[in-house]
């Protein structure tokens, strides 16, 4: 991936993507509508292709140069495509965003807007959608309830995937990111290392016809307990970071 020559812009939009031809066009289209609006002096947007099999790669490369493209050969998580993107970006801010079509840019806009009162900034969901949507909802909820109980803080959302972040902090405890849905420990590693964290209220929208979420409600749910109990023990090395 070549860095755009220019000013150094203030936010990286991250967001990593795998199979996801079906909600990719929206998305840019959308990309290109807030960018001519102005959002082009303020932002860049870093596309991770993390292994996809499907056009994801061909529609990414019909964008350039409205965006930046780095590509991972072989499928390796969210976690890494964001942990390698958020090394090449540029902005004093860090934005995570799925890829998928769920979030709305009015909400990241009100996310961006606050940038500056805190270390990161979170979406916080009201309803989970797709397949099983109600018991990935409860599955969120609980391990949110278990989180809040270990960290000594409610936490109303622990794993949403709009997020902005302030780059010097994230520098604190990426490396503690896990391949796989790094979102929870993203979370919890910032709150045990004594970082500002504030939630804010964000819509959460059906994904497009044959998008399909990679989050299954038990075997990734367990996977999330892992994560908390881990940075539970890994608590009081984030403090003396």
């Amino acid at each position: 991936m070549k860095q755009t020559v220019g000013l150094k812009p203030e936010i990286s939009i991250l967001v990593p993507i795998h199979n996801e031809e079906e909600a990719l066009p929206a998305l840019l289209d959308k990309i290109r509508q807030y960018q001519m609006a102005g959002w082009h002096r303020l932002c860049e947007w870093i596309f991770i292709d993390d292994g996809s099999t499907d056009r994801s790669p061909e529609i990414l490369r019909q964008h350039l140069p409205l965006i930046q493209i780095l590509s991972i050969r072989r499928r390796s998580g969210m976690g890494r495509a964001l942990k390698l993107g958020s090394g090449l970006a540029r902005g004093d801010f860090v934005v995570w965003m799925d890829g998928d079509g769920t979030y709305d840019f009015r909400d990241l806009m009100r996310l961006l807007s606050r940038r500056h009162e805190a270390d990161q900034v979170i979406g916080c969901r009201r309803r989970d959608c797709g397949c099983f949507g109600p018991l990935r909802f409860a599955v969120k909820r609980l391990t949110a309830f278990g989180a809040s109980i270990l960290m000594g803080r409610w936490i109303p959302d622990l794993n949403c995937g709009l997020r902005v972040l302030r780059s010097a902090s994230v520098g604190r405890w990426c490396r503690l990111l896990p391949n796989e849905f790094c979102s929870t420990t993203a979370t919890l590693a910032a709150l045990a290392a004594g970082q500002k964290v504030v939630f804010e209220p964000v819509s959460y929208g059906s994904r497009v016809r044959g998008s399909v979420s990679k989050f299954h409600p038990v075997k990734d749910g367990l996977h999330v307990l892992n994560q908390i109990f881990q940075v539970w023990l890994w608590r009081r090395e984030l403090k003396s970071v």
